[in-house]
């Protein structure tokens, strides 16, 4: 597996908008920011904390972005920071400690046509415990890095780099490295900052060489 390149990450959002004429907008999105947007057209309240911006004023062109910058990342693997100027994929600079797994779904992710997607059992070490931003218990499971890089995650933690990389936007196909100059303290700053504000648990600063 590799870190989330343009190739496999900067992916055109599609959305016909009623009384919207055609066009193109120069924006950061992401996926989450459907439910935002929705709930926004709709006039609804949420009840619980989410990461979504509604993209409505974009789409209308009453404002030009919703995002300043966004994470992105797959469990156990390098996070990246992204904003209009470039991208920062932040290796596993840290101690490749234990990271947990936060949910109430473990009996609903088998799919039996691909058995390996599929969660481990919760085991000995699992607890209960409260996301940020909800009041409601799920299951803490931590995994171990030998844990992760045996497959008990389906793709997650397998072959994290622990090197980071940092991209010009206008570099398209991410070709020169501009992680060792000075850009990359904005960059450094800027995901610190990113992973506090979603309150991230402290063991991804551990193991990000963050903290």
């Amino acid at each position: 597996l590799s870190p989330i390149y343009n190739l496999l990450g900067a992916i055109p959002m599609l959305v016909a908008w009623p009384g919207v004429e055609p066009g193109s907008r120069d924006a950061l999105t992401t996926s989450v920011d459907v439910h935002a947007t929705l709930t926004d057209l709709f006039n609804l309240e949420i009840e619980h904390r989410t990461h979504g911006v509604s993209l409505r004023g974009v789409i209308e062109g009453t404002r030009p972005t919703a995002h300043e910058y966004l994470l992105q990342g797959y469990f156990g693997r390098e996070v990246n920071v992204i904003d209009r100027e470039g991208k920062y994929i932040r290796g596993v600079e840290g101690e490749r400690t234990d990271v947990s797994v936060w949910s109430n779904r473990w009996s609903t992710m088998p799919v039996h046509a691909f058995p390996r997607l599929s969660l481990a059992r919760p085991d000995d070490r699992a607890t209960l415990d409260r996301m940020p931003g909800s009041d409601i218990p799920v299951i803490r499971q931590p995994f171990t890095a030998d844990d992760l890089n045996s497959g008990a995650v389906y793709l997650a933690g397998q072959t994290a780099g622990a090197e980071s990389e940092l991209y010009d936007t206008s570099d398209s196909e991410e070709s020169e490295d501009l992680a060792d100059s000075a850009r990359s303290n904005h960059y450094v700053a800027l995901l610190r900052h990113a992973l506090i504000e979603v309150e991230a648990p402290s063991e991804q600063f551990v193991r990000l060489g963050l903290d």
